[in-house]
């Protein structure tokens, strides 16, 4: 079963269970569970903007270093070392 079906399915189960062992007070737990997946939403949106700002520096990073190797590959390929030692 995906997760899509199957999630929705846990929680009004879980819902009803903690309704039937605890009684009203199981409002309490449903309360924790909508903070907590406001709480993972809202990390989950700052680790993929920080993670997109990480690929950024490393693709700046890694045009960078591959420029200098092509800069240094025709020195060497052209002979050039002479001149610029």
């Amino acid at each position: 079963m995906s997760a899509v079906i199957s999630t929705p399915i846990q929680i009004i189960i879980g819902v009803i269970l903690m309704y039937i062992f605890i009684g009203i007070s199981f409002l309490s737990g449903v309360v924790m569970m909508v903070i907590m997946i406001g709480l993972t939403y809202f990390v989950s949106k700052v680790t993929v903007n920080y993670n997109k700002d990480v690929l950024k520096a490393k693709d700046k990073r890694m045009k960078a270093t591959q420029q200098m190797l092509n800069s240094i590959r025709f020195i060497k390929i052209h002979g050039l070392e002479e001149v610029f030692l």
